[in-house]
């Protein structure tokens, strides 16, 4: 009975964006991982809260280290991504600032998408039972 040594090559971890790991022999380079993953950057976990600052292509990656491919936005190729927040216009049935019956420039008008309005009255007990007492 004898001692065992194996040497095994540490192998570069890289996760895309759906989660599958790609294992690549070590010595890599950032080049050789985007040669398979175009319109991605690569990035290591500190880069990776810090913005996501890029790797340039002639990094080598270190064996046995998990790097990370994160898609670029189609509008801005090389610089990091960013979160992109879309922007809902919203419309009133009134102008705002109007004035109709029963409302004044201070009451506040909230639009919900698809065409539901919620307006918030102040009204006395006397009031309230007049209305349901007409439906």
């Amino acid at each position: 009975m004898g001692n065992c040594m194996v040497v095994e090559e540490k192998v570069v971890k890289v996760m895309g964006p759906d989660g599958k790991i790609l294992e690549y022999t070590s010595p890599t380079t950032v080049q050789q991982v985007l040669s398979d993953s175009p319109g991605q950057l690569v990035c290591d976990y500190p880069s990776l809260l810090q913005q996501q600052q890029k790797f340039l292509p002639e990094v080598k990656l270190v064996g046995g280290r998990l790097y990370y491919l994160v898609p670029l936005l189609p509008s801005t190729p090389t610089s990091a991504p960013q979160l992109v927040v879309k922007k809902q216009k919203v419309r009133f049935a009134v102008p705002e600032g109007g004035e109709y019956e029963g409302r004044t420039k201070n009451d506040k008008v909230a639009v919900k998408s698809g065409g539901v309005v919620r307006i918030k009255l102040v009204i006395t007990m006397q009031k309230l039972e007049e209305l349901l007492k007409k439906d």
